[in-house]
């Protein structure tokens, strides 16, 4: 059966891309990744999107738009790029606790897969 998932280029006022550690192996070894997560039966991907992001970490998203649909093995990957308000309500849950606002410069710097850091490239430069 095809799993379906959500992945979103969140970017604050000042331009910064939302990063989070990309799994619990991810938090230990620091590689990072964009906010991801399932999208449930009788949901669209657009839905699961804003659902997730609220849930596990308390961000409410504004301008989302499609970006790209990606598939990969068993999984359907929708990608959306957002931007978010600078107002977040704290979520103490692992993927919450870690989660950062980085400048390209500094995502440049950090572990990253490089199908996310192409896809980063391509929503920031068109």
């Amino acid at each position: 059966m095809l799993k379906r998932r959500y992945g979103a280029l969140v970017l604050n006022s000042e331009g910064k891309v939302l990063m989070r550690p990309g799994s619990a192996e991810g938090l230990k070894n620091k590689t990072w990744d964009i906010p991801k997560g399932l999208v449930a039966e009788g949901e669209s991907p657009r839905e699961a999107l804003i659902r997730g992001m609220v849930e596990r970490n308390g961000i409410i998203l504004k301008e989302i738009e499609f970006f790209d649909t990606k598939n990969e093995d068993d999984t359907e990957n929708h990608i959306y790029s957002a931007k978010f308000d600078d107002e977040m309500n704290s979520r103490d849950t692992i993927e919450s606790v870690d989660l950062r606002f980085l400048s390209e410069k500094e995502i440049d710097n950090i572990k990253i897969e490089s199908g996310t850091m192409n896809l980063i490239k391509k929503i920031l430069h068109g």
